[in-house]
Protein backbone atom coordinates (compact mmCIF):
# COMPACT_ATOMS: atom_id res chain seq x y z
CA UNK A 1 0.00 0.00 0.00
CA UNK A 2 1.03 3.52 -1.18
CA UNK A 3 1.25 6.97 1.27
CA UNK A 4 0.83 10.10 0.68
CA UNK A 5 1.18 13.32 3.13
CA UNK A 6 -0.27 16.29 2.77
CA UNK A 7 2.57 19.11 3.20
CA UNK A 8 0.17 21.59 5.28
CA UNK A 9 0.93 19.01 7.71
CA UNK A 10 4.40 19.90 7.83
CA UNK A 11 4.03 23.82 6.75
CA UNK A 12 5.71 25.18 10.13
CA UNK A 13 8.69 23.69 8.74
CA UNK A 14 8.53 25.26 5.45
CA UNK A 15 10.14 29.27 4.83
CA UNK A 16 10.92 29.13 1.53
CA UNK A 17 11.59 27.19 -2.35
CA UNK A 18 14.64 25.57 -0.81
CA UNK A 19 13.28 24.13 2.62
CA UNK A 20 10.25 22.68 0.25
CA UNK A 21 12.78 20.93 -1.59
CA UNK A 22 15.00 19.89 1.93
CA UNK A 23 10.90 18.54 2.92
CA UNK A 24 10.63 16.98 0.34
CA UNK A 25 13.53 14.52 0.76
CA UNK A 26 13.13 14.28 4.39
CA UNK A 27 9.30 12.74 3.55
CA UNK A 28 10.74 10.46 0.91
CA UNK A 29 13.23 9.45 3.71
CA UNK A 30 10.40 8.35 6.57
CA UNK A 31 8.78 6.31 3.81
CA UNK A 32 5.92 8.16 2.37
CA UNK A 33 5.49 7.97 -1.35
CA UNK A 34 3.78 10.84 -2.21
CA UNK A 35 3.01 13.94 -1.40
CA UNK A 36 -0.64 16.50 -1.60
CA UNK A 37 0.51 19.67 -2.00
CA UNK A 38 -0.54 23.14 0.04
CA UNK A 39 1.25 25.88 -1.62
CA UNK A 40 4.66 25.96 -3.92
CA UNK A 41 6.92 28.50 -1.90
CA UNK A 42 7.72 30.28 -5.25
CA UNK A 43 9.17 27.32 -7.21
CA UNK A 44 8.73 26.45 -10.80
CA UNK A 45 6.00 23.31 -11.67
CA UNK A 46 9.66 22.31 -13.19
CA UNK A 47 11.66 22.32 -10.29
CA UNK A 48 8.87 21.01 -8.16
CA UNK A 49 8.45 17.77 -10.77
CA UNK A 50 11.85 17.74 -10.77
CA UNK A 51 12.65 17.15 -7.39
CA UNK A 52 9.52 14.34 -6.87
CA UNK A 53 10.73 12.92 -9.65
CA UNK A 54 14.27 12.51 -8.29
CA UNK A 55 13.40 11.25 -5.12
CA UNK A 56 10.23 8.46 -6.55
CA UNK A 57 7.83 10.74 -5.05
CA UNK A 58 3.91 10.73 -6.46
CA UNK A 59 1.64 13.71 -6.24
CA UNK A 60 -1.47 13.58 -5.49
CA UNK A 61 -3.22 16.66 -5.20
CA UNK A 62 -3.28 20.00 -4.47
CA UNK A 63 -5.03 22.69 -2.40
CA UNK A 64 -6.47 25.65 -4.90
CA UNK A 65 -8.04 28.35 -4.24
CA UNK A 66 -11.81 28.58 -6.08
CA UNK A 67 -10.39 31.72 -8.30
CA UNK A 68 -8.07 29.13 -9.48
CA UNK A 69 -10.84 27.67 -11.55
CA UNK A 70 -11.99 31.05 -12.83
CA UNK A 71 -11.27 30.88 -16.44
CA UNK A 72 -8.58 33.65 -16.90
CA UNK A 73 -6.71 31.83 -14.08
CA UNK A 74 -6.57 28.41 -16.21
CA UNK A 75 -3.37 29.33 -17.78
Amino acid sequence: MKFAVQLYSVRDHIKDGEDMLEVLGKVKEIGFDGVEFAGYFDLSAEELRARCQELGLEVVGSHLDLDDFLPENLE
